[in-house]
């Protein structure tokens, strides 16, 4: 496995991601190309895998590029589905030195915790070994030489080191132990708290698409209502229209026709009034003649 000091660590990246995969029996599988290929890419990380749900929790550190080509590759990978971003953004600093596989959070402190046992027997092997050569040596001292009595003091002062480091692995593995914890737990407690989110999000979603279809079949509705309306009232206007001109006719009509009447009944008051001048001109002609007759009648005759 490759260190955190042998990665470049510029433009560093990291990624999280849930998925759940379709057989457990693919794991060492998966596990062991990861193992492979992450390392020769600079990509760290760790692999959790959930054995009662199937459910993968991977976090991926390194180059942002291969980790978009590591992404497409997974994206396309059939064993798992499911699979969903918790997030994606630049990494300051490494979480992890390598890249590792672990099942659930008690599994994962039991391998730290096996690491660390082995690291701390092998480190109290040592001091052990270092006392009983100090042991030796003191006894010694006494029959040979200052030069002698340097190398005790060499001795102790390793055996007080030792005993340092060994403080040191149990501070590492308490930090370890705290660490794996909080970050397998928060992502979990954050995972379920976006599928609440989402789901909420998806309801809201779905009720104001119901509102919507409902707002645009009432919309449908007035504008049928609407249209019904708008061409009753022109037909109502064509109607009047209609019948303005009706009317306009029968004005034009009924004043041709008195026009026509007024002239008729003017020029049969003329000929009347012709008929009755000339029938007073004949009689008043009549009247002078009587007259005149009478006058002759009634004249005294002329002196001869």
């Amino acid at each position: 496995m490759a260190s955190e000091a042998s990665f470049k660590d510029d433009h560093l990246h990291t990624i999280a991601y849930t998925s759940i995969v379709k057989r457990k029996d693919t794991l060492p599988a998966i596990f062991a190309a990861s193992n492979k290929n992450n390392p020769s890419n600079a990509i760290s990380g760790i692999l959790w895998y959930e054995d009662a749900t199937g459910r993968i929790v991977q976090v991926l550190e390194g180059p942002r590029e291969k980790l978009q080509a590591l992404m497409k590759k997974l994206y396309a990978d059939s064993r798992h589905f499911q699979m969903d971003v918790m997030y994606n953004r630049p990494l300051a600093r490494r979480c992890y030195a390598s890249f590792g596989m672990l099942y659930g959070v008690e599994a994962a402190i039991a391998d730290a915790d096996a690491a660390l046992q082995q690291a701390l027997q092998k480190a109290d092997e040592m001091v052990a070994n270092a006392s009983d050569k100090a042991e030796r040596v003191m006894y010694d001292v006494k029959n040979q030489s200052s030069k002698c009595r340097a190398a005790v003091l060499e001795t102790q002062r390793r055996v007080n080191y030792l005993q340092e480091a060994l403080r040191v692995l149990n501070d590492e593995r308490d930090y370890a132990q705290q660490r794996l914890q909080r970050t397998l737990l928060f992502q979990i407690s954050k995972r379920r708290l976006i599928e609440r989110e989402v789901a909420s999000a998806r309801m809201q979603i779905a009720i104001r698409n119901e509102e919507l279809f409902e707002a645009g079949v009432n919309q449908t509705r007035a504008l049928e209502l609407l249209t019904r309306q708008l061409e009753k009232q022109a037909k109502l206007e064509a109607s009047a229209a209609k019948l303005v001109c009706d009317a306009q006719r029968a004005a034009d009509a009924v004043r041709s026709a008195a026009h026509t009447a007024s002239e008729a009944a003017l020029s049969r008051a003329k000929r009347k009034a012709s008929q009755k001048a000339l029938s007073m001109a004949h009689s008043a002609d009549s009247s002078l003649a009587t007259l005149a007759e009478i006058d002759e009648e009634t004249r005294p005759p002329r002196q001869q």
